[in-house]
This record gives C-alpha cells, sequence and structure tokens, in this order.
C-alpha cells in the first residue's frame, strides 16, 4: 500500500544546520519561498548570488530574499551554517500576535545598496541573536516562541534602521482584513498542492480579483503566487522522496504535476537537481 503523507502547512519558521554532509544539494542554485538569515559557525568559502559572487568566514551573516538564487561554490571541510528561514507571513500574518509589514523592507523592497554578506559591524548585532533563536528552540523554555519572534524583530528592526539597504519610500501598507485573506488563501495553498490550483479561485479565497491578489501576493511575500505554489510543490516532493517508495511519476501526481516532464523541469528549476538526486542521497 502506498504510504501517504499527512497534509498540513509548512511550519514558517524553521532552523537547521548545514555541514558538509549536506554540502551537495547547497552546491547547486536553489530558491525558497523563505527569508534567510544564515550565521557561518566555522570554516569558509564562496557563495554565488544573483548579485554576484562574494567570500565567506566563521563570524560572518548570509541573507537572501524569498526567490533569490543562490548556491555554495565551493568551501571547506569544517563547514558548519546555522541557517534560520521565516516566510513573510511569519511577520506580518496578523494572527500570528504581531504584525508589521514595514520590517520586511530590507528582504522585500530593497534597494541596489542590499548585500547577501552583511558589514562586520552589522553581522556582529545580527549573529548573536539568530543563535540565541536556536537556543531557545532546543531549551524550549516558557514562552520560548515569543523569544524567537522578539530576537527575529528586533534584526529587522535593526537591519531597516542601519543597514540602508531600502528604498526610500515604505512598502504600501494593505488593510488587516487584506493581510488576513491572504493568509488565508496561502494556508488553503500550502493545504492543497496536489490540486488543480487555479488563480482565480485561490483570488476567491482571498476576497480579492484575480490581478489585485497577485498584486498583494507579490508585495508582501517578495514572490509571484504561481512561482510559490510550485515551490511549495517541490517541497512536498523532496519530503516524499525522503518517506515513500513510490514511484517518481506517482510523486508528480501527488504533488499536482500531470507529467513527469513538468515535474523533471520544476524540480531542476528550483533545487538544482534532479528527483533522483535526492531519493539517492547524492
Amino acid at each position: 500500500m502506498k504510504k501517504r503523507i499527512e497534509k498540513k502547512p509548512f511550519k514558517p519558521l524553521r532552523m537547521f544546520h548545514m555541514s558538509i554532509d549536506d554540502m551537495n544539494m547547497l552546491t547547486s542554485v536553489h530558491h525558497h519561498t523563505a527569508i534567510e538569515i544564515s550565521c557561518v559557525i566555522s570554516g569558509k568559502g564562496v557563495v554565488e548570488s544573483a548579485r554576484g559572487e562574494f567570500e565567506f568566514e566563521t563570524g560572518d551573516v548570509m541573507m537572501f530574499s524569498p526567490n533569490d538564487k543562490h548556491r555554495v561554490k565551493n568551501y571547506t571541510d569544517s563547514i558548519d551554517i546555522l541557517c534560520l528561514h521565516f516566510e513573510p507571513h511569519y511577520i506580518w500574518s496578523v494572527d500570528s500576535g504581531f504584525s508589521d509589514t514595514n520590517l520586511l523592507s530590507t528582504f522585500l523592497n530593497r534597494n541596489d545598496k542590499f548585500q547577501n554578506r552583511l558589514d562586520k559591524k552589522h553581522a556582529d548585532y545580527v549573529y548573536p541573536r539568530v543563535v540565541a533563536c536556536e537556543t531557545e528552540l532546543i531549551n524550549l523554555d516558557e514562552d520560548y516562541e515569543a523569544a524567537i519572534k522578539a530576537n527575529i524583530v528586533h534584526v529587522l528592526l535593526y537591519l531597516l534602521r542601519y543597514c540602508g539597504y531600502v528604498k526610500k519610500h515604505k512598502m504600501s501598507s494593505s488593510r488587516l482584513y487584506n493581510l488576513e485573506n491572504l493568509k488565508h488563501s496561502m494556508e488553503y495553498i500550502d493545504s492543497h498542492p496536489e490540486t488543480d490550483l487555479d488563480l482565480d479561485v485561490i483570488a476567491q479565497e482571498a476576497n480579492m480579483s484575480r490581478s489585485y491578489f497577485c498584486t498583494v501576493f507579490k508585495r508582501y511575500n517578495g514572490i509571484k503566487p504561481w512561482d510559490y505554489i510550485t515551490i511549495k510543490r517541490i517541497d512536498k516532493a523532496i519530503m516524499l522522496l525522503g518517506m515513500s517508495g513510490d514511484k517518481k511519476l506517482n510523486i508528480a501526481f501527488d504533488c499536482g504535476f500531470h507529467n513527469t516532464a513538468n515535474f523533471y523541469r520544476a524540480f531542476k528549476k528550483i533545487t538544482g537537481k534532479a528527483p533522483g538526486d535526492y531519493e539517492s542521497g547524492l
């Protein structure tokens, strides 16, 4: 019998370490829906992004906006990178207990001065607060989730005030009910990545016209709706490849793709790898 994975929305925040054992995936060009702030715990290397190449070493902080294509080009054997990923709605969602769209401006309204690697003086402020988030996740002390959110808000506020990476005009604000409806539509996507999703239907879930929905979605997530949908489908495919013995055609269908050609094309575009590379652990 085919092994089924329970359908749940992906968590808006996660942290993990990337070491030499994981570099086989990061060395291919990849991108995701989350904002990424990563701290180099040890080692050094070179990252390639749309803004060019840059070196990194122990103590550095690297940042990537949603849908930013990047890869680790080379690295040392001692590499250890602490990665913080959070979806933009982790900050702007009304039901999260805190909502401020302008805090995301460094990533969603950035100017030409934006750099993927923070200057040392800024890294010295951001680095310990990202590490503190991991400590909270490990210890799970009382109100640890609030402590994590507080650290991230401090980081975003610091980036906004002192790094000079934001365009002069603020991100245009939206009424609270628009954000609530947008979050509802995203939950619908996350819970149904395998279905024949239609932008008109999804926009209706948000009580918006299709064109306005696409505009609002890009403004507050830094990524177009269809790109978001495709990445979420590939996220599910990666999970199934690691937990199921299904044939790739079945996995493609289970993730909303009608044929393996489209599945392979999307998989390669997003991860830089073929499905078989994940299945075999290459």
